[in-house]
């Protein structure tokens, strides 16, 4: 354990003046991008904010070329050039539109039942999964408007579901919408909802009668749909005429999102879109930096531990000819550098009468050739020594390779390898001879 440990610091020590070169040179490189860096990882707000609680709102009606806005007094209606500055723009028009969509729709299918019944460039508010309805309304709306603007539909839509008559089953159709203002001067903002949608607005302005109006609606809207007529649809009728004032309205509308600023890719904003590519391309950049940053540590090590090796290497040559200068006597009992006594006690070993060894040395091994010629007319069986060299065993630190004869069957071969110690001290002097 304390090799390991010892081990692993010596690692760690070299590789602190490394890495400490590596962060002297990204450093300066990395001074520049580093608010770049926060801007990229930042996610980016799409849209508007939404209204906080207690916000001031500005009612805007618009139906065919009649354009006004109107904000709510202690008195009744004040109509005004242009929206409070401050305040969140509450839009009932014409030009708001709402959509049923199924909660199983995936995105690439809510795009297209999306453009293909409402039209192209617009900006969209996805309710899919708590209303089942997607609300619309023309990009040029939105960025004409420079504070947040919201759809009086969808503000609608919530507060029907918050009172329980939001998609019933087998529930009849509603005069439904709002009343702002006093009796006396009260604007009235009436919509048809029916079969699970919200449409035929119509706005009355500065109408001290609601029940009257409520009633002139009832007839302007059966001659556009005489389905209606067989509804039972009456203007004093408290089942079927639900209308909701400013009170009801400050307690859901800082919940509601804004239109959208900005288009979207299959129901995810562009600016968002944009946001993951680059969060990607930084992920990538990063992993590949990181990859190079490793391989760059790594070489520098490696290089590092080969120079210190060679250097060992250097000093073990240099300490092992000083020894030879000094002591030779006792490097030689060591091992032989040209060891030809050693050979030669191998091939006495192998030699069998009356033949003959030849011998080849080298710094790693020592090759043995025992020969056994056989006289012509001598039979194989009858030779003399032909069973001796056979059954001869091999010298220590040697290796019977193989027996082989020549193409007379005149000669017997018998080939040994034996190991040659402490070459590698040879070696330290260069001795190739």
């Amino acid at each position: 354990m304390a090799r390991k440990s010892s081990s692993g610091s010596s690692v760690l020590s070299q590789l602190r003046p490394i890495m400490a070169q590596g962060k002297a040179k990204l450093l300066p490189l990395m001074q520049g991008i580093r608010p770049g860096l926060k801007s990229m990882v930042r996610r980016p707000v799409t849209g508007r904010a939404r209204p906080k609680a207690g916000q001031s709102v500005t009612f805007l009606t618009e139906t065919s070329d009649k354009r006004n806005f109107w904000q709510t007094t202690d008195v009744g209606m004040a109509q005004l050039d242009e929206p409070t500055t401050g305040s969140v723009i509450l839009s009932f028009s014409d030009q708001d539109a709402c959509l049923p969509a199924a909660k199983n729709l995936s995105p690439r299918q809510l795009n297209r039942l999306t453009r293909s019944e409402l039209g192209p460039n617009l900006r969209v508010l996805n309710e899919q999964k708590s209303l089942g309805m997607v609300f619309a309304t023309g990009a040029e709306r939105v960025r004409e408007h420079s504070q947040p603007l919201i759809s009086g539909l969808l503000l609608l839509a919530h507060l029907l579901k918050s009172h329980k008559h939001w998609l019933q089953k087998d529930a009849g159709p509603l005069i439904t919408g709002f009343a702002f203002g006093s009796d006396r001067d009260r604007l009235l903002i009436l919509y048809l909802y029916d079969a699970g949608t919200l449409s035929l607005l119509q706005v009355t302005p500065r109408t001290p009668d609601t029940s009257g109006a409520i009633q002139n609606y009832i007839k302007t809207i059966t001659k556009e749909r005489p389905a209606l007529a067989s509804k039972g649809l009456r203007h004093d009728d408290p089942a079927r005429i639900v209308l909701f004032e400013s009170t009801e309205i400050a307690a859901v509308l800082h919940t509601l999102k804004p239109y959208p600023t900005e288009g979207d890719f299959y129901g995810v904003p562009q600016s968002l879109v944009l946001h993951f590519a680059r969060l990607t391309a930084l992920g990538a950049v990063v992993a590949a930096s990181g990859w190079a940053g490793t391989q760059y540590l790594r070489l520098e090590f490696n290089q590092r531990d080969k120079a210190a090796q060679d250097m060992r290497l250097v000093a073990a040559r240099q300490g092992v000819a000083e020894l030879a200068k000094k002591q030779p006597a006792a490097l030689i009992a060591l091992g032989s550098v040209v060891p030809i006594d050693r050979a030669l006690d191998k091939a006495r070993a192998v030699y069998r009468a009356p033949g003959r060894v030849t011998v080849t040395t080298s710094l790693d091994q020592i090759q043995l050739a025992s020969i056994l010629d056989i006289p012509a007319g001598v039979s194989w069986g009858m030779a003399a020594g032909i069973s001796d060299q056979l059954s001869a065993p091999a010298p220590d630190e040697c290796t019977r390779q193989m027996v082989d004869t020549n193409t007379s069957l005149s000669q017997l071969m018998v080939s040994y390898v034996c190991t040659q110690p402490n070459s590698d001290l040879a070696g330290l002097f260069s001795a190739r001879r």
